[in-house]
């Protein structure tokens, strides 16, 4: 099922997400929808905060920007970070039509739990590693403009909402 992307600046944007039990059954749904609406959306990562799902799970599909790991994390948290960071330009599913360029790290060790397993540890590197970061800070209530300077953030806010208003004129 495709799920709404909310848009900035919708308040559950900027909700911290919960911890959710990995065994709960609803989870293998959630993931699934979360994937199918990344890809209807075309997005190569989603958290599910973007779609009003207070719950901390997100997906990413590198493999469609160069990289290498298409997964569902649930739980995540980075354990351990590169010491190179890198700059890239980022865009948005709940930013549509817009872009920035934000710093982030060039490569994290990730824990999150799994549907069958218990915990596991991921290495993402370059597009992948940038793609979980920017989704994992969706489920700490961060968003990318959170990254910008005050002059960069104004001019995009209203390209963001001159684009969010052609959408919301489209969809009536």
């Amino acid at each position: 099922m495709i799920l709404e992307v909310k848009y900035w600046p919708d308040p559950c944007l900027k909700k911290e997400a919960l911890e959710v039990d990995p065994t709960d059954p609803g989870i293998p749904t959630i993931i699934a929808n979360l994937f199918e609406t990344m890809y209807a959306r075309r997005g190569m990562g989603l958290a599910a905060t973007q779609c009003d799902i207070q719950q901390r799970i997100l997906v990413i599909d590198g493999t469609l920007a160069g990289g290498k790991i298409k997964q569902a994390f649930i739980n995540p948290v980075i354990k351990e970070k590169t010491e190179k960071k890198i700059i890239t330009e980022e865009g948005c599913l709940s930013f549509p039509g817009v872009y920035a360029r934000v710093e982030r790290y060039e490569g994290v060790i990730v824990e999150s739990d799994t549907l069958t397993s218990g915990r596991e540890d991921v290495i993402l590197s370059g597009v992948d590693a940038v793609c979980f970061q920017h989704e994992l800070d969706h489920l700490n209530g961060v968003v990318f403009f959170d990254h910008l300077g005050p002059a960069k953030r104004r001019l995009l806010e209203e390209k963001i909402r001159k684009n969010v208003k052609k959408i919301n004129r489209r969809t009536k």
